[in-house]
Order: structure tokens, then C-alpha cells, then sequence
């Protein structure tokens, strides 16, 4: 299994902008819906701010969380990734380690096991005596809450230090003293990665495009 590890860059200066993307990318296996998977993509107005962002800032190379997808559906299905790959970026998918996030997993489908097991049993014996029935009752609201606060770690703090080590990892490949990267980020990893990397003395600018839907109505010619 990889080490997570975040040291600061040796004799390098990274500056990171971050791009606010406009949806968070799924990371928990059918964490959303067929239909709400439909809509989880970027729009033609984002992928042309982002052009212009390439344009202007001359990164050095960018990332993305992988996510749910597979490397596969992450280089030949992203929009994001043939957006760069116009414009000739060295583009990177940044994730958990996939034999950490196993490990993970399986550690909560254990606990998540008990917790469904408990329930059980707390619904087939009502008979049970009173004591019994408290104590099991009382266990599952502490599994429960183990359970929420774990997945939660997994997925801000655990995940997001993975996908800064990524983005330093890309960086340290790069024989260039002053580094520009672009950081494509779910909304709710934003704040975190962004704390993550001026912990070790990344530069960092995040950019929030505004979305406007504008309707426009025909009118028919009077006669």
C-alpha cells in the first residue's frame, strides 16, 4: 500500500490555482443516481472558461479527482481531460490510493455488517428483556454515529490529503523552479485542499465561475 506523505517542495515554488467545478464528482460506489449521473458533467461554458484560463495562466500541468470513474472513463470520457489535451497540458487524475480506499471500505462494510445486524435483532425480539434491549439499542447509536464520522474523515480529510500529495507529486516531476498548476475541485473539497496546500507553503488562488442560465423568448411578428 502507498504511503500518504505531504512534504513541501524542495527548492521549487508551486502556485496552485483551483477551479470550483460545478458539481461534486462522485466518490462512494452508487453514490448518485443513473439519472442524477446524466447531469454530473461539465458545461460548454465551463470548458471555455477554462480554455481561456489555459490561455492566460500557461500552466504547467493540471489535476482532477478521479472519483468513481476508472482511469479509463477518466482519460477517454472527461471533457475536462480533452479540454487540456487541446491545449497540450499534462493532465493528472489525484485520488485516494486505491489499496488504501479498499482497506477503508471493507473496514466500514464490517462496521456498517454489525450495525444492520444489531437492527435485526433489536426488530425480531420484542421480547427480549428490557436491560438486553437498551444495551443493543445503545450500541447501534454508538456504531452509527462511528459509522457517519468515519465516512465523513474518509472522504474530506483522508481523501483530500491524498489528492494534495497527487498534485505535489506531479509537481516534483517538473525540472522548473517557479511550477503553475490548475487544480480542478468538487465544491466541497475546495476549502480543504486549498488549507492543505498553504500548509506547506503552496501559493494558491481559487477561482469560483458564476453560472447564469439566460432565457431568451421569441416573439411572433404582429400583423
Amino acid at each position: 500500500m502507498k504511503t500518504l506523505e505531504i512534504a513541501p517542495l524542495e527548492e521549487k515554488r508551486l502556485t496552485v490555482i483551483i477551479v470550483e467545478k460545478e458539481y461534486n464528482e462522485q466518490f462512494w460506489p452508487g453514490e448518485s443516481s443513473t439519472n442524477m449521473s446524466a447531469i454530473l458533467k461539465p458545461s460548454i461554458a465551463f470548458c471555455s472558461f477554462l480554455e481561456k484560463l489555459i490561455d492566460e495562466v500557461n500552466p504547467d500541468f493540471a489535476t482532477e479527482e478521479l472519483g468513481a470513474r476508472s482511469n479509463k472513463e477518466f482519460k477517454e470520457q472527461n471533457i475536462i481531460a480533452k479540454t487540456f489535451q487541446k491545449k497540450k497540458i499534462p493532465f493528472f487524475a489525484v485520488e485516494i490510493d486505491e489499496n488504501a480506499k479498499e482497506y477503508l471500505l471493507s473496514s466500514l462494510e464490517e462496521k456498517e455488517e454489525l450495525l444492520n445486524n444489531i437492527l435485526t435483532r433489536l426488530k425480531e425480539s420484542a421480547s427480549e428483556n428490557a436491560y438486553e434491549r437498551e444495551y443493543l439499542t445503545a450500541y447501534a447509536q454508538c456504531l452509527q454515529q462511528e459509522i457517519a464520522e468515519m465516512k465523513n474523515e474518509v472522504k474530506f480529510s483522508i481523501r483530500e490529503s491524498w489528492i494534495v500529495m497527487g498534485i505535489l507529486e506531479n509537481a516534483r516531476k517538473i525540472d522548473k523552479e517557479n511550477i503553475v498548476a490548475i487544480h480542478i475541485a468538487s465544491p466541497k473539497h475546495v476549502n480543504g485542499v486549498k488549507k492543505l496546500l498553504e500548509s506547506v507553503d503552496v501559493e494558491v488562488e481559487v477561482v469560483r465561475p458564476e453560472k447564469k442560465l439566460i432565457l431568451t423568448q421569441k416573439h411572433k411578428s404582429s400583423m
